[in-house]
């Protein structure tokens, strides 16, 4: 962390926060460097600083790390400080941190707006795991269900990119088994973020055989993106 701040150019401040991450995996599972982390997340005036903590501790090999950020989070008195903690939560994209995240999104009781739940659902959309997936497709069905609002939910299955969810999202974009129309609507969405053959062909496929009007303008959207002609608001789902 001196390094970062003694760092005089941009250069030397990347160079020292990279520094920093990679050998800083070790530090999370020390109680005293644990400490001295959180301590740092609370007090650094530097963003950068700040970033580099939070990345380390929301990729610690011990999930337990990022589990209590998010206690802290329900115990700290500022804006700021929330922030901050959720930030850890928004770096814990491993395949490992998936059931803590879902358990914090679990407590949320279906109230994925709030910004705790939020940071969960969201980054299970980034990590995009089968898993993840799965579970962000089943809180759609069950939330419409019990007329939640599933907005978030579809936003962070949105961003989903992992190549490794690809099948799972197809399927849901056809409308495969018991898709809801708010499932295949994110899945379009996330097809949208695999340029390749594969892709391409499935929504061009859906696209010839949607009727609901707004799957459809989905699905052409997604196209654009997928054939790397990209649309002026790409950071909306």
């Amino acid at each position: 962390m001196n390094a970062i701040r003694r760092a005089t150019t941009e250069t030397e401040r990347r160079r020292a926060v990279t520094a920093f991450i990679s050998n800083g995996s070790f530090m999370a599972n020390s109680p005293i460097s644990l400490e001295v982390l959180l301590s740092t997340l609370k007090l650094a005036p530097e963003h950068d600083i700040v970033t580099a903590v939070q990345q380390v501790l929301g990729q610690a090999p011990d999930t337990a790390v990022p589990f209590m950020a998010a206690l802290l989070y329900l115990d700290a008195t500022t804006m700021e400080e929330r922030e901050r903690l959720l930030g850890v939560i928004r770096h814990a994209q491993t395949p490992s941190a998936v059931s803590m995240l879902t358990g914090l999104a679990d407590a949320a009781a279906g109230q994925y707006a709030e910004p705790l739940a939020l940071a969960a659902i969201d980054t299970l959309g980034v990590i995009g795991s089968p898993v993840a997936v799965r579970d962000l497709e089943g809180r759609i069905e069950t939330g419409t269900a019990q007329g939640h609002n599933v907005q978030p939910l579809v936003n962070a299955l949105s961003r989903t990119a992992n190549p490794a969810a690809y099948e799972l999202l197809a399927a849901a974009a056809r409308g495969d088994g018991t898709a809801s129309p708010e499932v295949r609507l994110a899945a379009l969405n996330a097809l949208g973020h695999y340029p390749t053959v594969e892709a391409r062909a499935a929504l061009n496929q859906i696209i010839t055989q949607e009727a609901d009007a707004s799957l459809l303008a989905a699905a052409q959207k997604a196209l654009k993106r997928a054939s790397l002609d990209i649309p002026d608001d790409l950071g909306n789902p």
